[in-house]
């Protein structure tokens, strides 16, 4: 089988007909493609829903389990997945309609270990949202790690194809815990690519779903994405620790830590409303994880500038921390 689409969902009954749909109107021989949605413990209609449909197509298997968040959704689909690629696609986001198939011949023309295409974004209005995309020539044929050291940020593991097998081989996993887990996911994994492509074609809309697990951001949400942002800064960390990472990628991943410190202590300084004691606790718990004091480079001398007036903050507004 060539590819296994991976729908990771929870409560999502006003979208997932139209995101399963998507998946329907590629060209694509049904006998060559699967729909592995996995269902995260949905208490609204989505799983009546996806009854109904598995009737209609019946390359389309549903994957029920307890929530424990996209990430873990993620794993397990990829874990039972048959296609020699995985595309993931989020229950509340679609597919334009015949456009993946030339991008998807490519990715197996070339032997690719991922290929990447292009998002269009729609803003609540439905207009589209102007986004920069990545100035990276469609004919070559990259390494992560040179993307990385040349300005490419991975973020989205949406529209992308990757090679199944590859991921397993990379031992890569999604971190279950957190919130805006992708980029903690390709930023590990752009160590192990050695076969990348772009493929400039808009496949993928991306909705912006006011309902969304990462656009209701009451103050708890905004709390548990500060702790996410710095799981990540952690993990990344460690990760550069492996013998197999280079020095010129262990300084990366020390910089995207040490940017990512700077925009959250930015965020502590600014808003009030997370009060104290959690920026207290968070301040805490970035010393003894040692993000901070924020060490070595940052991207730019406007943020090396930045990161002196972050540390002298530090050192007088949460001097109790030493020792």
């Amino acid at each position: 089988m060539l590819l296994s689409f991976i729908i990771p969902v929870y409560n999502a009954e006003k979208y997932i007909e139209r995101c399963v749909e998507s998946v329907y109107h590629q060209g694509l021989n049904i006998n060559d493609f699967e729909v592995l949605v996995v269902n995260d413990g949905s208490t609204d209609n989505t799983s009546v829903l996806l009854n109904i449909m598995k009737v209609s197509y019946s390359n389309l298997s549903v994957i029920n389990k307890s929530n424990g968040g996209q990430g873990s959704a993620r794993n397990l689909g990829i874990e039972v997945a048959s296609g020699d690629y995985i595309m993931f696609i989020d229950a509340d986001d679609y597919l334009i309609d015949n456009q993946i198939k030339d991008c998807l011949q490519k990715t197996i023309d070339n032997n690719l270990e991922v290929c990447c295409m292009r998002i269009k974004r729609l803003l609540p209005s439905g207009e589209p949202a102007k986004v920069n995309a990545p100035n990276f020539s469609e004919v070559e044929v990259y390494t992560g790690s040179w993307l990385l050291l040349h300005g490419y940020f991975p973020a989205s593991v949406c529209a992308h194809f990757f090679k199944r097998d590859f991921l397993l081989r990379s031992g890569i996993q999604f971190l279950t815990d957190i919130m805006h887990e992708d980029v903690d996911f390709q930023l590990k994994l752009f160590a192990h690519i050695k076969h990348f492509m772009f493929c400039h074609v808009y496949v993928y809309t991306y909705y912006y779903n006011p309902e969304s697990t990462d656009r209701l951001m009451d103050i708890n949400k905004q709390k548990r994405s500060i702790r996410s942002v710095m799981r990540t800064c952690i993990d990344i960390i460690e990760y550069s620790s492996s013998s197999s990472i280079d020095y010129n990628l262990k300084t990366y991943y020390r910089k995207v830590s040490n940017s990512q410190m700077l925009s959250l202590c930015l965020k502590l300084m600014q808003n009030n409303a997370l009060g104290k004691d959690f920026k207290k606790e968070f301040i805490i718990e970035a010393f003894e994880t040692k993000l901070l004091p924020i060490k070595g480079e940052c991207f730019s001398w406007k943020s090396n500038i930045l990161k002196l007036i972050i540390n002298i903050w530090l050192f007088y507004r949460f001097n109790f921390i030493d020792g």
